[in-house]
């Protein structure tokens, strides 16, 4: 708390002009990573935000290539703008590291050219007129910081600590006052506190080669654990104000869905919070651009679940499925460069919104109407499609647990339907699903199920090699560079079983 403590009897006057974000040039930041150094005011903002991301900083982080800002490495506050008791060159750095790459990362809207990320701007200018605001993006640019460096985290170490017990002190004063309770700043730090408290350590390797894992910063705040009474007080705090569509503060409404889907994926629950307007507005845009010239009018990717309907498959589910086939052309037209891609923005919230919709397809016991006669493979895709989620959709980067408790469960759900039993007619979907799962069952006890399984298929079929069923899988869903390796690796063990 030294960084906080008044050494003087008066301090310096904060000036009231509120100055205007400048962000820092990428090649102010351009030094090598440190491993293993936890955060104090001796070690310098070093690391390269273009390495660390893997995404072109010129998609990322519109920069305004300035002199004169009022944050930056090296940079002083000389006008004493910032609200903080004392100046600190180090808190300024972080400051300047959380409107430089943390925001523009989280919310990768393109800006104007010549102009910074509208992210970034906003909440720097609301950082300077509320200092909860202000603290907590320190104190969160200090976490993100450290995950770059070291991929963990310090939140005790002197600065940050010291910036989060004044999160907390404000945030206690704003909750006491009824005029202040409901704000969106006091939400904005409760979200802080509740998304970066507890942080899961690294898990085992991704059976999966996953598109885009630090889209978003997914990477990092999908290694955090929610504390669960803080997105308590964010939820009644939400209620209180009439929903997500009312809070007034940029893109804030998104960052709690964004979220609430990444606890939900990590954890396979359900939502707290319904899809904004704007989620449904991406989805009905991807699905309109995935049949507009120049793509085909008629697409592959998930058009083989149509034909399906008679075996339990609900139209919510052939929606959702639909918009998962249309995000993976997305990804696929992003990696080859084609021409009118979706922008990392459009992406970005893209996948948030299917994501979400996929996760709140409800569970086969959770459905009113009765399965009829024939095999129902209702829960078997639902299952299938959330492990395509992990791996393509919503790359959590942790998923080892999760897609254990999956491929648990769709073996199960396979079991149930007497495999042995099935007409050529379910065979596509079988394959599908079997390959699915056979790759994220790498490393797991499940795996030679699938392995055998999928043997004793290929061989009713007289299949004898991997490109013959590379269509079939991709009439669902498939996307091959991040799916191939890992099936081609279980045809071949399947191949040692026939």
């Amino acid at each position: 708390m030294k960084q906080f403590r008044k050494t003087h009897k008066s301090p310096p006057k904060r000036n009231t002009k509120l100055p205007k974000y400048v962000p820092l040039t990428s090649q102010s930041l351009d030094f090598e990573s440190s491993e293993d150094l936890e955060h104090d005011e001796d070690y310098p903002s070093k690391f390269s935000p273009t390495t660390q991301l893997g995404i072109s900083t010129r998609d990322l982080i519109p920069v305004k290539l300035n002199p004169i800002g009022t944050l930056g490495a090296g940079r002083l506050d000389p006008f004493s703008s910032l609200p903080m008791d004392e100046p600190n060159l180090y808190s300024q750095e972080l400051m300047d590291h959380a409107v430089t790459y943390l925001l523009p990362g989280l919310i990768p809207d393109k800006a104007p050219p010549s102009e910074s990320n509208p992210l970034s701007k906003e909440y720097f200018s609301f950082g300077l007129r509320t200092p909860i605001v202000f603290h907590s993006l320190v104190y969160s640019g200090s976490n993100h910081l450290d995950f770059l460096r070291s991929s963990n985290i310090f939140p005790n170490a002197p600065t940050p600590l010291a910036h989060k017990i004044v999160v907390i002190q404000k945030l206690k004063e704003a909750l006491s006052d009824p005029s202040q309770a409901l704000r969106d700043e006091t939400i904005l730090a409760i979200l802080v506190l509740a998304t970066q408290e507890v942080f899961m350590s690294q898990g085992n390797r991704n059976p999966f080669n996953s598109p885009l894992p630090k889209l978003g910063w997914l990477n990092i705040y999908g290694n955090f654990r929610l504390v669960p009474r803080h997105i308590k007080a964010i939820a009644d705090i939400v209620a209180l104000r009439g929903g997500l569509e009312n809070i007034q503060l940029y893109k804030l409404a998104e960052i709690i869905v964004a979220g609430d889907v990444t606890m939900t994926t990590n954890t396979l629950g359900k939502p707290d919070f319904p899809a904004l307007r704007i989620h449904t507005a991406s989805i009905a845009a991807l699905r309109a651009w995935a049949i507009c010239p120049p793509r085909p009018l008629v697409q592959t990717q998930a058009t083989a679940f149509w034909r399906l309907r008679d075996y339990g498959i609900t139209d919510s589910m052939l929606q959702v499925l639909d918009s998962m086939g249309a995000y993976t052309l997305a990804i696929t037209y992003y990696f080859q460069g084609k021409p009118f891609s979706l922008g990392l923005g459009e992406i970005n919230r893209t996948r948030l919104a299917v994501q979400h919709r996929l996760v709140l397809l409800p569970a086969s016991e959770e459905l009113s109407f009765i399965p009829s006669s024939k095999p129902n493979i209702y829960e078997c895709c639902r299952l299938a499609a959330l492990v395509f989620g992990v791996a393509v959709v919503y790359p959590i980067p942790n998923p080892h647990n999760v897609l254990l408790e999956l491929v648990r469960r769709l073996k199960t759900a396979i079991e149930c339907l007497d495999v042995g039993t099935f007409g050529t007619n379910l065979s596509g979907v079988l394959l599908w699903m079997l390959v699915l799962g056979g790759i994220a069952a790498s490393d797991k006890p499940e795996r030679p199920w699938f392995v055998s399984q999928l043997a004793l298929i290929v061989r009713r079929l007289d299949i004898t090699e991997w490109g013959s069923i590379e269509d079939t899988l991709e009439s669902f869903l498939w996307l091959e560079s991040a799916c191939g390796q890992g099936g081609r690796e279980l045809w071949d063990e399947a191949g040692c079983v026939l």
